[in-house]
């Protein structure tokens, strides 16, 4: 009589191997279209229908809208249609809507569609997080999410490169960018008709030895995960919009220093996610990511430290991607424990893009208020203390998610 352990090992294509590398191209080229417009927002929006630098907020902050209100609708489609469907229908979709916008259709119908191109952004993002988490050994997730993070990251940047570079050329004719982009989604979605079903129903990451069953500890592993990203994104928040500043204000550095610190920290994690990931499966989840997270808001708490020492500074920015690198493979290897599929990796997304926007709304918030209270910005006082509670708010959540995963390890 055979036992579990005696049971042959399931059968895998011969080309499963070309199948997952389509599906981080897949990946890599999702993350371009949202990024390519940043550079051009001026000309995009302000510029093309002018109104004010306020309301060309608007069109950023409503594709962060639309990344949340997408959640619901991850968990109502992906029954209906699969992922491979969701992922053509999605993309399909985000090409039309990025084709609309590049016609003269007003900014009240432009920053409209944006709210909605947000939502299909992130279905597109859930399917192919899914789709990685149930490709190849399921004992190594860490790996492919470092391997996913890397080429995320890898996307943004060809996306922002892409706008950057395009700007001029285009001229007059700015809103054809938008047309770019639609065909990159035209392009992920006839990819993603090729497809193999394999694809989408082969084992996922853990099996039912490693599947959290009971509903209380899928809800502590649901949980913990989106808590890590919210207060990671935060972070990225306040590097957006207030380490920049800081850096001109307190340090006196050029645009070329302060893109080059910035840069820094990119291209370190970039280049640390894979080895991160490799890292998590080897030692576990849970202690990489509390390491990292201690280690990175540690980091991120220093900057006011070395402000005005510039190579000092330089060597803490890398040192910052390295301990940030840790911190996506990680919180994504213990939610694929919770068992929510795609619904997860979409959830996951939001409160990352919840995270970021209160980072940037917090920042400036805060800000205002210790200008009032007497703190000099010209100095960078006010943003010292901001970064140092910043880092306060990341060591918490690191300590406070870490709880919760290990009250999940209880109840499974």
């Amino acid at each position: 009589m055979k036992t579990p352990d005696m049971e042959p090992a399931p059968h895998r294509p011969a080309n499963a191997r070309i199948d997952i590398e389509l599906v981080f191209l897949l990946l890599l080229l999702s993350a371009m279209p949202d990024t390519m417009v940043i550079p051009l927002v001026k000309e995009l929006v302000v510029d093309r229908y002018e109104v004010t630098d306020a309301s060309a907020h608007l069109f950023l902050i409503l594709n962060l809208v639309g990344a949340l209100l997408a959640l619901p609708f991850i968990a109502i489609l992906k029954p209906l249609l699969g992922l491979r469907k969701l992922l053509f229908a999605s993309s399909l979709a985000g090409a039309i809507l990025l084709c609309v916008m590049s016609m003269p259709i007003g900014f009240v119908f432009t920053i409209g569609l944006r709210l909605v191109e947000g939502m299909t952004d992130v279905l597109i993002f859930a399917v192919l997080m899914d789709m990685i988490s149930r490709i190849g050994p399921k004992e190594v997730p860490g790996f492919r999410f470092g391997i996913a993070a890397t080429v995320l990251m890898g996307g943004l940047a060809l996306g922002m490169l892409i706008g950057g570079s395009l700007a001029d050329q285009l001229g007059e004719n700015v809103a054809l960018i938008f047309l770019v982009g639609g065909g990159i989604y035209l392009l992920i979605a006839l990819l993603a008709a090729t497809l193999k079903p394999f694809n989408t129903q082969v084992d996922p990451v853990v099996d039912e030895s490693t599947t959290v069953h009971t509903a209380p500890g899928r809800l502590f592993f649901l949980v913990g995960p989106l808590l890590m990203n919210f207060s990671d994104r935060a972070i990225s928040g306040l590097i957006t919009a207030s380490l920049p500043l800081y850096l001109s204000r307190s340090g006196d550095y050029s645009a070329v220093w302060r893109g080059g610190f910035i840069a820094s920290i990119l291209l370190a994690m970039a280049v640390a996610n894979i080895p991160a990931g490799w890292l998590s499966d080897r030692f576990g989840a849970l202690p990489v990511r509390i390491i990292s997270g201690t280690g990175y808001a540690l980091a991120i708490a220093s900057i006011p430290l070395l402000v005005d020492h510039p190579i000092p500074l330089l060597a803490l920015m890398v040192l910052i991607g390295i301990l940030g690198s840790g911190l996506m493979p990680s919180a994504l290897s213990l939610l694929c424990l919770s068992g929510q599929g795609a619904v997860g990796m979409g959830g996951f997304r939001g409160a990352g893009e919840f995270g970021f926007l209160s980072g940037m709304v917090l920042s400036g918030i805060l800000l205002g208020s210790l200008k009032s209270l007497g703190f000099d910005d010209d100095s960078g006082g006010a943003y010292s203390v901001i970064i140092l509670a910043f880092a306060a708010l990341h060591l918490c959540i690191t300590a406070a998610s870490a709880l919760v995963i290990l009250m999940g390890m209880k109840r499974r």
